[in-house]
C-alpha cells in the first residue's frame, strides 16, 4: 500500500515537471510575444502618428475653416502697411525734389510785395460805412513808400463814397465794401479789384459795384483809366467784336443784352471811361450795368491783342 502510494506521488511528480516545464515555456513565449507585440506597436503608433500627422496637415490645407483666419490678411496688412510707408516716403522724397526744383527755378519765390486788408467801419452823417482798404506790403527791399501809397488809396476810395452822392442825399444809407481781388502783384505794378455795394433805406434794392485800383510802385501814384488806356476806340471796336471773354457776371448776361449796348455809353471825350484792371495774362474792363443784369461785369482780352493800346505792366 506504501509502495503504491510512492510509485503514484513519483508518478505525480514526474507528470508535474513537464507541465511546468512547458507552462513555463508558454509563459517565455507570451513574453516574448507581448514584447514584440509591444514593439510593433511602438513602430506602428510613431508609422501611424506621422502618418496621421501628414494626413491632417493635408486635411488642414484643404478646409480653410482650419486656418487661422486673421494669419494671411494680417501678414497682409503688414506687407501692404510697409509698402504704404515705403510710398508715402516715396511720395515725400518726390514732392521736396520738385519744390527744390521749383525753388531753383524761383517759381516759389516768395514775392517782395503783396496786398494785405485793412478793415474799419465808421459813421457819415446819417450812413453806416463798412471798408475794407487794399494795403501795399513791401518786404523792404523795394523802394515802395507804403505809407504815401496806401493813404493814396484810402483817400481814391473815401472819395468813391462822395462821388455816388451819398453823404449829400441826407438819407440813411448803409455803404459797405464786401470785397478785395488782387488780380496783379509785381515788383512795379499792383492792380486789385474791389467790389461793393450801397442802398438807402426806402430802396427795393442794393446798387451794386466795382471798381479798380491800379497802383505804380516805382512813381508811387495811383494810375487812372485815362493813364492807361492809349486808344479808346480801339478797345471799343475788339469789344464791340466780341474779343473780350466774359471773366465774371451773372449766368445768360449775353444773353440778355449785347456787346454794343454795354459799351456805348463809355465816352472818353467827355472823361467817361469803364475801370480797367490788369492779370497776368491780359487786360480787363469792368462794365457798369442794372441791377437785374447783376449791377456790373468784367470782362478780359489777352494783351497781344491790345498792344500799343493800353499800357502793359508785364514786361
Amino acid at each position: 500500500m506504501a509502495e503504491r502510494k510512492k510509485a503514484k506521488a513519483k508518478k505525480k511528480e514526474t507528470l508535474n515537471l513537464p507541465v511546468l516545464l512547458t507552462i513555463l515555456a508558454v509563459c517565455v513565449v507570451i513574453v516574448v510575444i507581448i514584447a514584440v507585440a509591444l514593439g510593433n506597436v511602438d513602430g506602428s503608433d510613431d508609422t501611424d502618428d506621422s502618418g496621421k500627422s501628414t494626413d491632417s496637415a493635408q486635411s488642414d490645407v484643404g478646409d480653410t475653416s482650419k486656418l487661422p483666419m486673421n494669419s494671411d490678411s494680417s501678414e497682409k496688412n503688414d506687407s501692404q502697411s510697409s509698402t504704404d510707408t515705403t510710398d508715402d516716403e516715396d511720395d515725400t522724397a518726390d514732392d521736396t525734389v520738385t519744390e527744390t526744383e521749383s525753388d531753383e527755378k524761383g517759381n516759389n519765390t516768395p514775392p517782395s510785395v503783396t496786398v494785405g486788408a485793412e478793415k474799419e467801419n465808421k459813421s457819415n452823417g446819417s450812413g453806416d460805412i463798412s471798408m475794407i482798404y487794399p494795403t501795399v506790403i513791401s518786404d523792404g527791399k523795394d523802394t515802395v513808400d507804403e505809407g504815401k501809397l496806401n493813404q493814396l488809396i484810402r483817400e481814391y476810395m473815401d472819395e468813391k463814397i462822395k462821388a455816388d452822392g451819398l453823404s449829400s442825399s441826407g438819407d440813411s444809407y448803409t455803404y459797405k465794401i464786401t470785397d478785395i481781388i488782387p488780380m496783379l502783384i509785381t515788383e512795379k505794378f499792383v492792380s486789385v479789384v474791389v467790389e461793393g455795394e450801397y442802398y438807402f433805406t426806402d430802396s427795393p434794392n442794393p446798387t451794386v459795384f466795382s471798381y479798380a485800383v491800379n497802383c505804380d510802385l516805382k512813381s508811387g501814384e495811383l494810375l487812372m483809366p485815362s493813364d492807361l488806356v492809349s486808344d479808346f476806340s480801339s478797345i471799343k471796336t475788339l469789344f464791340i467784336e466780341g474779343k473780350f471773354s466774359l471773366a465774371y457776371g451773372v449766368d445768360g448776361l449775353m444773353n440778355e443784352t449785347n456787346y454794343e449796348d454795354m459799351i456805348i455809353e463809355y465816352r472818353p471825350e467827355y472823361g467817361r471811361y469803364p475801370n480797367v484792371y490788369f492779370t497776368e495774362k491780359g487786360f480787363g474792363m469792368i462794365i457798369e450795368l442794372v441791377y437785374t443784369l447783376g449791377g456790373y461785369a468784367r470782362f478780359e482780352i489777352p494783351y497781344s491783342y491790345v498792344k500799343g493800346d493800353v499800357y502793359c505792366p508785364i514786361d
